[in-house]
């Protein structure tokens, strides 16, 4: 299958540097703290954040809150761990990024559930769980940022595509991106690659990531200045 045509067309008609359209609403539902809906491309995710609370029976520390994920994917078969193995990266990652101090002896959970799945998963799951993490007013370090991408002919393709992604000898990377100071919240492999061409990804995922927070940022922008607006409203009537 040739993922990039000789005109430099992907199998989808995007360029190997572009995005798919991306779509996200905060406040998606009306349980949790917080919660966010997020499309990018076909993929489809919602993620809603309990807490912080009390840790109950969770084990808790006495220093700072404790960061815990559960990826729901409904058409994944029993035998798929990847819900298991992603749910473990989001808490690596925001476990990172919250500043937990904020919140001793109490719990953040953030539950992710995959309505969609056309590539791309994890790196839809962490934009949507950080900006179901803002809703919630959950202090943060800063936005974390995916994207995730391949390499086909040394040529780096950014937010990959199911299509794509079953290509089984391109590496696949997810990139996570704190997007201020650009430190690299989460480099996931998905098989062993020369160090060139893992440099060439990484550097290609960072304007990817960064992409991606220039599109979410001027959504969330315009989102939340309605939910301003609205509140302001509602308090002079």
């Amino acid at each position: 299958m040739d993922v990039l045509d000789d005109q430099g067309f992907r199998l989808d008609g995007r360029r190997a540097n572009e995005l798919r359209q991306m779509r996200c609403h905060v406040g998606a539902v009306a349980e949790g703290d917080g919660s966010a809906y997020l499309e990018q491309g076909l993929t489809q995710v919602l993620a809603v954040v309990y807490g912080p609370t009390e840790g109950g029976r969770v084990r808790t520390r006495a220093d700072r809150a404790v960061v815990e994920c559960r990826v729901v994917d409904r058409n994944a078969t029993p035998a798929d761990r990847r819900p298991q193995e992603y749910a473990q990266l989001l808490k690596k990652v925001f476990e990172t990024v919250v500043i937990g101090a904020h919140y001793p002896n109490s719990k953040i959970f953030i539950v992710c559930e995959v309505i969609a799945n056309e590539g791309g998963l994890l790196a839809t799951c962490i934009n949507a769980c950080s900006m179901a993490l803002m809703h919630a007013g959950v202090p943060m370090l800063d936005f974390v940022a995916a994207c995730s991408l391949t390499c086909y002919n040394d040529q780096p393709l950014l937010d990959v595509n199911h299509q794509e992604e079953v290509v089984a000898q391109l590496p696949r990377m997810t990139l996570a991106l704190l997007v201020h100071d650009k430190t690299v919240a989460l480099s996931e492999l998905s098989c062993r690659a020369h160090a060139d061409l893992v440099e060439a990804m990484l550097e290609q995922g960072k304007q990817g990531c960064m992409q991606v927070w220039n599109v979410l940022d001027k959504q969330l922008r315009a989102q939340f200045s309605s939910i301003i607006r609205a509140q302001h409203v509602a308090d002079h009537v």
